[in-house]
């Protein structure tokens, strides 16, 4: 688990005018909410919170007037054109207490069926999780390395420590299809294994 720490401002004032007059300050209008306390209205530096999105983690330290909060992302609005932030929700988290995050899967090695010519298809690129804030992991680690032509990782293959996956166990996560090449990989792999039975018998 990695955290990062953030320098928020409290809003006094919200709205749709006062958020362009922030934006235009240079900074970005946000909430931080949950963990049974009123929501807070607050705003971030442009600069920091690009540098935060950018980065890896999963815990945030929100310091607000000198006091510290560990929150979780929950949600950024962009504009729809250009790409910018515009808004930003941060949930509180308590120490203790399981939360509800999505975290990205992390496929890692090469499949022994892609190197015969399969198909790695990604069904799933991120999972939803219930987890305590001090064991939540960057990642969900997939390891591909054994999946062979036809294999398929499901949810319920994953062996998870303090983590709960909120996702049916069936759900596919990724599989190595067939191609034209893998094919023809099998179809010789299973003559030559057959010539050398034949070859074996007739000695």
């Amino acid at each position: 688990m990695s955290e990062t720490i953030i320098s928020a401002q409290k809003r006094e004032q919200v709205g749709t005018g006062v958020a362009r007059a922030l934006r235009r300050q240079g900074r970005i209008p946000g909430v931080l909410y949950g963990a049974d306390s009123e929501a807070l209205p607050v705003s971030f530096d442009k600069l920091e919170l690009g540098r935060l999105l950018r980065s890896d983690f999963s815990l945030i330290t929100v310091e607000v007037d000198g006091e510290k909060e560990q929150a979780v992302l929950k949600e950024v609005q962009n504009h729809p054109v250009r790409g910018d932030v515009l808004h930003v929700d941060m949930m509180r988290v308590a120490s203790g207490h399981e939360i509800k995050v999505t975290v990205p899967i992390n496929y890692t090695g090469e499949s022994s069926g892609v190197k015969l010519g399969g198909l790695m298809s990604i069904m799933r690129n991120e999972l939803t999780i219930q987890v305590l804030p001090k064991d939540m992991p960057e990642a969900i680690e997939v390891d591909v390395t054994n999946l062979g032509i036809g294999d398929v990782v499901r949810v319920k293959d994953l062996q998870l420590e303090n983590v709960t996956v909120l996702e049916e166990p069936e759900v596919m996560l990724c599989q190595v299809t067939v191609t034209r090449k893998a094919a023809e990989a099998l179809t010789s792999e299973g003559a030559e294994e057959a010539e050398e039975s034949g070859t074996e018998e007739a000695e």
